[in-house]
């Protein structure tokens, strides 16, 4: 029951503001969700469940496009990794 949105809005009207991982996170062991532009660099990472990306990169507004995301988490001891896409709507 872990999902990952396919697109968000980073505008600040309060509505899919930020791209994060949803379900019933509390049920995981470990978490680390990591994403990445399209050249394969590293815009954010977190271990912290509840935490999500805001759309910002190195202080300024990420570009508007399609962005690659890594979950790996463990739920009853077993490990799992998900991969994925999403884009960052402006």
């Amino acid at each position: 029951d872990i999902r990952m949105p396919n697109a968000f809005t980073p505008n600040g009207d309060g509505k899919n503001d930020v791209f994060r991982a949803m379900g019933n996170l509390g049920r995981l062991d470990r978490f680390e969700l990591s994403l990445y532009d399209r050249w394969g660099q590293c815009v954010f990472r977190t271990t912290d469940r509840y935490q999500g990306w805001d759309g910002q990169f190195e202080g300024a507004p990420a570009i508007q496009g399609t962005y690659v995301y890594m979950l790996e988490y463990d739920l009853e001891g077993k490990p799992f990794l998900e991969k994925g896409n999403f884009h960052l709507l402006r």
